[in-house]
């Protein structure tokens, strides 16, 4: 039992606290009520039917005509470009589609980077080999 007075615990049998000295007559513990049960809902729910590999395979001829974008002259390169973040990003329901879009415009970064490090180690070396011309008596060989 717990002490009206100072809160501290006490045994039941106890006429008075031994903390506070307070009279536990006519006092009795609250009744012990257990904590109120949640409510399950009896809602069955049902698994979505899986989506069947036909909706998501992209045919050879589609494959082929993906491929043959980049042929038409000029625009085909930039609309190759919009298409892969089309189906990279957007809402196609062809997953293999969508990753190759990814794996696609991925290797297209790491192709971009590394020409821009080429570009700039090639013309650091030049920068180079210019300035290695004209402190070796370099300019024109014409007499």
């Amino acid at each position: 039992m717990v002490c009206r007075n100072c809160g501290s615990q006490i045994a039941d049998t106890s006429v008075v606290c031994p903390r506070c000295g307070a009279s536990t007559a006519g006092y009795r513990a609250p009744a012990y009520t257990p904590p109120p049960q949640p409510v399950y809902s009896t809602q069955v729910f049902t698994q979505a039917p899986a989506q069947s590999y036909a909706d998501e395979h992209v045919s050879v001829g589609m494959w082929i005509g993906i491929f043959f974008i980049n042929f038409i002259p000029i625009l085909g390169s930039l609309i190759y470009l919009v298409m892969l973040f089309v189906w990279a990003f957007g809402n196609t329901p062809k997953r293999s589609l969508k990753n190759f879009a990814k794996a696609q415009l991925v290797l297209m970064l790491v192709g971009l980077i590394l020409g821009i490090i080429a570009f700039i180690i090639m013309m650091a070396l030049g920068y180079s080999f210019s300035d290695l011309g004209s402190r070796f008596g370099g300019g024109s060989y014409y007499y």
